[in-house]
C-alpha cells in the first residue's frame, strides 16, 4: 500500500450484505454496526476511496453525519501535532519545524511540495514563500497492521460469512501511526513588520496549494496560517485570538 492506490466497489449483493456492510449505501454510513464494519475494512485495506457506497441519501442527516466519520478515515489525514518557528527574525534566517503525523489509512502518492510563507496580515496576500528542501510527504506514513476480518466459509466455496462486528474484540494498529518531521531553515528580505506565517502543501502543475492538513486553521485559498513572525522589529509569537478562519469545506477556489 506504501507504493500503490487502494480502491474499489463496496457493492450491496456482495458476500452476505445483509450482515455486512448493509443492503444499501445509506445503511451502510448511517447504521453504527455498518458504519464500523466499513471503517474497519478502510483502515484493514489501507483504502483511498470506496465506490457504490458514496451513493447514500444526503438528505438523511444520519447518513450525512455516518459519511464525515467515514471520510476522515480515508486516504491520508494529516494532523499537525506542533509547529515551532522562528517568532522574530532580525537576520533574515527562519527556522521552521513541524510535528506531524498521518492517522489516516493510506499515503498521499505524490512528491508534492512542503511550502511555508509569510502573509500581509491585512488582506492575507503572499508577500514570500518558500519550499522545504527535504520533506517527502509520501513518507508519511499511516499506521500499518489493521486487525484483518474474521470470516466463516458458507456452503458455496467462494462465499464467506462475515464476522457482524469485524472480529470478537477490538480492532486496532499493530503499528500505531508514528509522528513525522519536517525541518527547513530560509533566508528572507522584508519591509519591517510583522506577518503571519503559513503552511501549505502545493500541487506542482501550478505551484498553488491544494492539499490541506486536518486543521480547522484555514484561510480560503488553501494555506494554514501557524503564527505571526515579526521582521526586524518586535515580537513575533501566537496567533491573534480573534482571528477569523474560513470554512475549508465552503473552499471552492483550489484548483
Amino acid at each position: 500500500y506504501q507504493h500503490n492506490y487502494v480502491g474499489g466497489e463496496v457493492a450491496k449483493d456482495w458476500g452476505n450484505a445483509a450482515i455486512q456492510p448493509g443492503p444499501s449505501p445509506t445503511e451502510s454510513v448511517a447504521k453504527e454496526i455498518h458504519r464500523n464494519f466499513v471503517i474497519n475494512s478502510i483502515r484493514w485495506l489501507h483504502c483511498t476511496q470506496l465506490r457504490w457506497i458514496e451513493n447514500y441519501d444526503t438528505a438523511n442527516e444520519e447518513a450525512r453525519a455516518g459519511a464525515d466519520l467515514i471520510q476522515q478515515s480515508f486516504g491520508y489525514r494529516y494532523i499537525l501535532e506542533r509547529v515551532a518557528f522562528s517568532p522574530s527574525v532580525t537576520n533574515g534566517a527562519l527556522h521552521v519545524v513541524l510535528n506531524v503525523k498521518n492517522v489516516g489509512s493510506a499515503p498521499f502518492y505524490y512528491d508534492w511540495p512542503l511550502e511555508v510563507s509569510l502573509l500581509d496580515p491585512n488582506d492575507r496576500s503572499v508577500v514570500w514563500k518558500q519550499t522545504f528542501a527535504e520533506a517527502d510527504i509520501r513518507h508519511w506514513l499511516p499506521g500499518d497492521g489493521w486487525t484483518a476480518p474474521e470470516w466463516s466459509p458458507t456452503s458455496r466455496q467462494t462465499e464467506y460469512k462475515p464476522n457482524k462486528n469485524l472480529i470478537d474484540g477490538s480492532p486496532g494498529w499493530t503499528t500505531p501511526p508514528k509522528t513525522y518531521k519536517a525541518s527547513g531553515d530560509f533566508k528572507l528580505t522584508l519591509p519591517t513588520g510583522r506577518y503571519i506565517l503559513a503552511l501549505a502543501i502545493l500541487d506542482p502543475a501550478g505551484q498553488l496549494p491544494s492539499l490541506r492538513f486536518a486543521t480547522s486553521q484555514y484561510f480560503k485559498g488553501g494555506r494554514h496560517p501557524i503564527g505571526m513572525v515579526a521582521v526586524n522589529h518586535g515580537n513575533g509569537g501566537p496567533l491573534p485570538g480573534d482571528m477569523v478562519f474560513d470554512d475549508p469545506a465552503k473552499d471552492v477556489s483550489l484548483h
